[in-house]
């Protein structure tokens, strides 16, 4: 991405004019794809988006910068490419160590799903022998790494004891006869007031999730008893659903799921016996569970399971985007005078914009443009994580449809069909539409604190109250109010849009912030469709591994969760120029293990 996006300092940035074809193209490609979402569509159409595609993919290639990786060294890569190495095995005996899942929803992918590493013992230790020979790590260096993998691990160990528990405590297992309606007895002691029925609950669980999946639709239930219930009885069903099913920005602290599970709404007496028979306290139990339990409709429980417990679920126990998930959720919060712009020395606060001078508030649009600014441009990085995380977790669950079609990559088309999913890309790793979708829906992320406040009179009142707490009076501190509310207003149709602006004036291109981070991640997509394609080729018959596809995630997801702010704007250049190479200079490495010195 060019460095003039990859560091914005304000909403608006410069652009070598070469790119305003791709931007034009991407506009095209956005306007086809919003019709084909909401009309049927034809051949011509659905060719035409497919072509609009790869245009897109050939017009981004200038957006890869080499120098931009210039100042890691090589042992800060290694280092990186070890963690995920370690993390990969770290995983697979987590996994080697929980019970047969629980499927009783009828999921046909959980079942068809392969994690690339399931090595035996020593082949293990060849693996930890060999990346002193492929990095330039020390031993020590290494075992370090692997003392921080098994402390990270020690929230999915906790997590998997808890599922487990909870098995135990209400029979949740597969020769269970009475296993129906053990579910409900489960699903109720999460929602005690809950008015569904024995059958009308169904359970898919691992050991880092647990999904309850109903067969509903918006607020009814699709079965025959619903159908037969009076309406004061459908209407109590419908509200437990609307219920369950509203999402508030809080939720986002719930990653990798986003239910409405809260500490409190757990039966004790449950949590009382979990943490008696996993040894942990009864607040990290109801934390714990927070986090690992989602309602889901039962119709679409392929679109869910997968994704979520072997992309988000790793991703939260052990790879730090908890963290990342937990100031999201803060991120719609009310500003108060004190809020930062950023944690720099420089930063500066919310109260700088209004000057008090006796009762007087004069409002500084200077200051506020450089308040909204750095604030904006220093949550972007942690409004992309769910963005970055849905890509890993999109890659991780396509390798479903790639193991089917191994044989004959062309078949692709035919079991995309095994993921069921609303992109018109089905059949690639990564899904261009669903990525702009999700790139405007964050980026309004970074904004919401300022456009809550600029649109709702209880917050701007709270910030009166504040400045007359100060002295200011009534008046002079509600017109200084009203300036910036009207201020950020007109910058947020422009420059902070969360859609693409763009405008070419004396030959430059000048792009919104928004469009800089979409050319950005559409850099991301093309390199990930390359190096997903390269990785899966390599031979890792001797490795130990089956594909190098989960170290490439991992590392991936490592590296951007290591420093989202520098990061961010170079995970195309990590993918192309870093991650693919060290894979197969490993590669090459484990497999003169096998061979006759």
């Amino acid at each position: 991405m060019p460095f003039t996006a990859r560091q914005p300092a304000m909403p608006w940035l410069e652009m070598p004019l070469e790119f305003l074809t791709l931007l034009e193209t991407l506009h095209e490609f956005t306007e086809l794809e919003c019709k084909l979402r909401t009309a049927s569509s034809s051949v011509e159409d659905s060719d035409r988006l497919q072509q609009l595609h790869d245009q897109i993919v050939q017009l981004s290639a200038p957006l890869l910068e080499p120098e931009s990786l210039d100042d890691l060294s090589q042992r800060q890569i290694d280092m990186v490419f070890t963690h995920a190495v370690c993390l990969v095995q770290a995983i697979a005996r987590c996994v080697q160590d929980e019970p047969v899942p629980l499927n009783t929803a009828g999921s046909e992918t959980l079942q068809r799903f392969q994690f690339d590493y399931w090595a035996a013992p020593e082949k293990c230790k060849q693996i930890r022998d060999r990346l002193e020979r492929v990095t330039e790590l020390t031993s020590a260096e290494i075992a370090a790494i692997e003392a921080q993998v098994s402390r990270c691990a020690g929230v999915a160990y906790d997590r998997q004891a808890i599922s487990k528990a909870l098995r135990e405590r209400f029979a949740l297992w597969p020769k269970n006869e009475r296993i129906d309606q053990a579910a409900l007895e489960c699903f109720q002691s999460f929602y005690p007031q809950s008015p569904l029925a024995v059958g009308e609950v169904k359970l898919v669980i691992c050991g880092l999730i647990v999904f309850f999946c109903i067969p509903f639709e918006e607020t009814r239930l699709t079965t025959t008893r619903f159908d037969g219930l009076r309406e004061p009885e459908q209407r109590t069903i419908s509200d437990f659903l609307n219920r369950i099913q509203r999402f508030e920005q809080s939720q986002f602290a719930h990653f990798p799921v986003f239910g409405s599970v809260t500490a409190s709404g757990v039966s004790a007496t449950v949590v009382e016996s979990l943490a008696t028979n996993t040894g942990l306290s009864g607040d990290t139990v109801r934390r714990h569970l927070s986090h690992m339990t989602a309602v889901i409709p039962l119709a679409e429980v392929d679109k869910f399971v997968v994704h979520d417990i072997w992309g988000h679920a790793w991703q939260a126990a052990v790879m730090g985007y908890d963290r990342l998930y937990d100031e999201l959720a803060e991120y719609a919060e009310p500003l108060g005078l004190q809020e930062r712009s950023d944690r720099s020395n420089e930063a500066i606060s919310f109260g700088d914009c209004f000057q008090i001078q006796g009762q007087t508030v004069r409002f500084n649009e200077q200051r506020f443009r450089k308040f909204t600014t750095r604030l904006v441009t220093n949550r972007l990085p942690v409004a992309m994580a769910p963005v970055v995380a849905e890509l890993l977790a999109d890659l991780t669950e396509f390798k479903i449809v790639d193991d089917a079609a191994q044989s004959n990559p062309e078949t692709r088309y035919r079991y995309a069909e095994l993921l069921p999913s609303s992109s018109r890309f089905k059949a690639s790793p990564a899904k261009l539409d669903l990525l702009i979708q999700d790139l405007e829906f964050y980026f309004q992320q970074a904004t919401k604190s300022l456009r809550l406040w600029a649109s709702r009179p209880s917050r701007q009142q709270q910030t009166i109250d504040q400045l007359q707490n100060k002295g200011a009076d009534t008046l002079s501190a509600t017109e200084a109010v009203r300036h910036g509310c009207l201020l950020w207003q007109r910058w947020l149709a422009d420059g902070f849009q969360h859609q693409r602006r763009w405008h070419v004036r004396d030959g430059r291109l000048q792009v919104n912030l928004a469009t800089a981070i979409q050319l950005n991640f559409i850099g991301v997509h093309r390199e990930i469709l390359h190096a997903y394609d390269r990785i899966g080729k390599l031979n890792a018959e001797h490795t130990g591994l089956k594909s190098f596809r989960d170290v490439m995630l991992i590392a991936t997801a490592i590296f951007f969760a290591s420093e989202p702010a520098r990061n961010l704007w170079r995970i195309d250049e990590w993918l192309a120029l870093k991650i693919e190479p060290l894979c197969e200079r490993f590669a090459m490495e484990l497999a003169s293990v096998e061979k006759p010195s």
